[in-house]
């Protein structure tokens, strides 16, 4: 019996880690992060954040329709790539700037994680079709979302008390967007499948 290949299980590990931190940390935990550690209104926190969970449900819709013109793994890449590269930027935003900088702050991240979390399901089955099959998705999706999703407000509270740095959280996206972009990259264009619709009445 042929031994299965553990780099696709690394690959979607890493995607899917990445997916989950960035949805935990900015859009389940950032009124808490604007509140306690910025000092911000708690009104300001939660319509900001309200405002970028349409934002992100809006550019997930519109990943998904790109799809079907564009390669999903590409706008996956660029969805990794843009969020790992504005999140720093958008966290010192968020520290200086009033109720408009955190709408734009936010909003910037929104539209960029969207990218990814729209079409990661495209994208990681690909992976699995020749090995793993349907076990490698639900492994590496439920493992990487209750480790590293479920802990990512714990750990970079943590990161905050161990730094003494405000914008820690964001270097823990960072680095860990640039290891799912590498895991993307290496990942194979997803495959195309074209299926022919039938009338009800034809034969």
């Amino acid at each position: 019996m042929r031994a299965k290949p553990t780099f696709p299980l690394l690959q979607s590990l890493a995607v899917v880690a990445f997916a989950e931190i960035v949805i935990y940390i900015i859009f389940v935990w950032m009124p808490n992060y604007l509140h306690v550690y910025l000092g911000k209104q708690s009104f300001d926190a939660r319509l900001s954040n309200i405002s970028s969970l349409i934002i992100f449900s809006i550019s997930m819709a519109c990943a998904g329709y790109a799809e079907r013109y564009f390669c999903a793994r590409n706008i996956a890449l660029f969805g990794t790539i843009a969020t790992a590269i504005s999140v720093y930027p958008s966290f010192i935003i968020m520290q200086y700037g009033g109720i408009f900088a955190l709408l734009f702050s936010q909003a910037i991240l929104a539209i960029s994680a969207g990218c990814v979390v729209g079409v990661i399901f495209v994208v990681l089955p690909d992976l699995f079709k020749k090995n793993w099959g349907s076990l490698g998705m639900v492994v590496t999706y439920s493992f990487a979302t209750a480790i590293f999703g479920g802990t990512a407000p714990v750990f970079c509270a943590y990161l905050i008390e161990l730094t003494h740095f405000i914008a820690a959280p964001a270097i823990y996206i960072f680095l860990m967007g640039m290891l799912a972009a590498a895991a993307i990259y290496k990942i194979y264009p997803p495959s195309k499948t074209k299926f022919r619709y039938r009338a009800p009445n034809s034969v």
